[in-house]
């Protein structure tokens, strides 16, 4: 053959090999990397399908009760109502989500639902109603006014309608003196404060008067008085010789206090919530919080003082909104956390943020499963308006929501029942 047709076919010999070499390759390369593999993403197995769907069928079945018309709390468009004066909601902000402190969000929500459903006693997952305890609450917080000792405060609220009054607010200095507001009340177990507020203190309960019930209300927004008490706790103890129990002592004496309300809204610290709690019930007191959110802590809290914690005046209103715009949800979470029913507050007034007396009212009778009342803050705004919005009006605005007021007492039905088989000459 000649050279031309020799060099050709070994061209065309050496380009088969070389196309055979590429071909076996490629096939190989097809067949090991996972990549080329259709479906790239493995799909679970039927048993793993299987096992995920047994898990879904095991939860708890009260998961579904208690999150049913549970929004998440981020898509509520946030309505800052910051009190312009600075007083005390002034500093909460918008709305938050009630379950955590700031900061916490809706991991804390998903921790106060998982105390819930952890309840003790409950078959089946069922969470059962806190026990209606037959008081419905009639309560209103009030600042100077209520320590200033004017005679014209003491008849107003006296013939409210309102059964309890919140002296608002109880502030501890770094040297341990108890201050209401801005007026030094306590000073070393002596009371310094003057005798017109002791006199009108003491005229607040009695014949004639609507209040049956006195609290002294600890703390506020943008306060450091829990993380003042937090330190004496850690320093001195709560025992007699302490100065936070002989300055306690004092002014649960001059004001006849009947409970200690915490309005802790930024400490949460609950080693020594619980201790100062305890040393306040060990003086006859009763312990009722103020939360407006940071579920998980309050409902610690309600667990280490048991008995001695009775009531739970709920914010919703300013940073506390959220409790009321989603209040289906907000209000049974509170209540089956801290084992309370609950007193949901509003702030009086006809401006943004605030509540008229026929709006309290209305906003009240929504919802009784969990309830047991309505508070207002602040009477010193209060005092300063008029029918149809004055002290009575909103007192009664209150009162009102009671779905109980009809019902008859064990008392008055026995005396129904004895007048229906006595003879009418013995009646009476």
């Amino acid at each position: 053959m000649k050279p031309n047709k020799l060099f050709r076919l070994f061209t065309a010999i050496l380009l088969a090999l070389v196309l055979c070499l590429a071909c076996a390759c490629g096939s190989n390369s097809s067949t090991n990397d996972p990549s080329s593999q259709d479906g790239s993403h493995s799909t679970p197995s039927d048993d793993q399908n299987k096992d995920d769907q047994d898990k879904n069928d095991q939860k708890d079945p009260s998961d579904d009760q208690d999150k049913g018309d549970q929004k998440d709390p981020s898509d509520q468009d946030e309505d800052d109502q910051k009190d312009p004066s600075g007083s005390q909601q002034g500093s909460q902000g918008g709305e938050k989500d009630p379950s955590g402190s700031e900061g916490q969000g809706s991991q804390g929500q998903q921790g106060s639902q998982g105390s819930q459903g952890g309840q003790e006693g409950n078959e089946g997952g069922e969470i059962a109603i806190p026990e209606w305890k037959g008081e419905w609450v009639s309560a209103i917080f009030g600042g100077g006014p209520f320590v200033e000792g004017k005679q014209s405060v003491l008849d107003d609220v006296t013939s409210s309608g309102f059964n309890t009054i919140m002296i608002w607010s109880v502030h501890v200095h770094g040297d341990g003196t108890l201050y209401l507001n801005n007026t030094k009340a306590v000073d070393n177990g002596e009371l310094v404060i003057g005798q017109a507020s002791v006199d009108f203190w003491s005229k607040l309960k009695g014949e004639g008067s609507s209040i049956e019930r006195i609290e002294l209300s600890v703390g506020a927004g943008g306060c450091t008085d829990f993380e003042e008490i937090k330190k004496y706790v850690e320093k001195e103890g709560t025992g007699e010789e302490s100065v936070l129990y002989k300055n306690m002592h004092a002014l649960i004496e001059a004001t006849g206090a009947d409970a200690v309300n915490f309005d802790d809204e930024s400490c949460y610290d609950l080693n020594s919530a619980a201790a100062f709690g305890k040393m306040c019930a060990g003086m006859g007191m009763k312990i009722t919080f103020c939360p407006y959110v940071n579920i998980d802590f309050w409902s610690k809290l309600a667990k280490e003082l048991g008995e001695d914690a009775d009531r739970v005046y709920l914010q919703c209103y300013s940073g506390g909104q959220l409790n009321d715009n989603q209040y289906k949800t907000w209000w049974r979470v509170w209540a089956l956390s801290t084992g309370m029913r609950i007193i949901p507050g509003y702030w009086c007034g006809t401006g943004s943020g605030r509540c008229t007396a026929s709006t309290v009212k209305s906003k009240l009778s929504r919802e009784t499963d969990y309830t047991t009342g309505g508070f207002m803050w602040l009477y010193d705004d209060m005092m300063k308006m008029k029918s149809p919005n004055s002290t009575k009006d909103y007192a009664a605005a209150i009162n009102e929501a009671n779905p109980h007021k009809d019902e008859e007492t064990p008392a008055e039905a026995f005396i129904k029942e004895l007048s229906a088989v006595l003879p009418e000459k013995k009646r009476g």
